[in-house]
């Protein structure tokens, strides 16, 4: 039962790095965050959210991809990590999480 239950928590955490980093309605989303185009309630929450991934390696993929988008913006802010970790990530899980739920 729990040899299931870690597979099943690998395939769903495996889906919402899919979808964070292939969905193109998100990334749309991610830059017009990025650009100041859209605001986001991350922008401005004093809280930091806790966001678990399963691996490592899997909040490094989705980092990695985060990175390059705030990368490829020419819109600068002074703490591009903070951004990341406090604004991007959060929202592109949330938005993972419904989608993915969803189905």
């Amino acid at each position: 039962e729990r040899a299931q239950q870690a597979e099943d928590q690998r395939r769903v955490s495996s889906d919402l790095i899919s979808f964070i980093t292939q969905d193109k309605g998100l990334l749309l989303h991610l830059e017009a965050i990025i650009a100041g185009k859209v605001s986001t309630t991350w922008a401005t929450s004093k809280g930091r959210v806790n966001i678990f991934f399963e691996e490592d390696e899997q909040l490094d993929r989705v980092m990695g991809f985060l990175t390059s988008l705030v990368e490829a913006q020419t819109t600068r802010c002074h703490n591009q990590v903070a951004f990341m970790m406090d604004v991007l990530l959060p929202e592109a899980t949330i938005h993972a999480l419904s989608a993915v739920h969803e189905c």
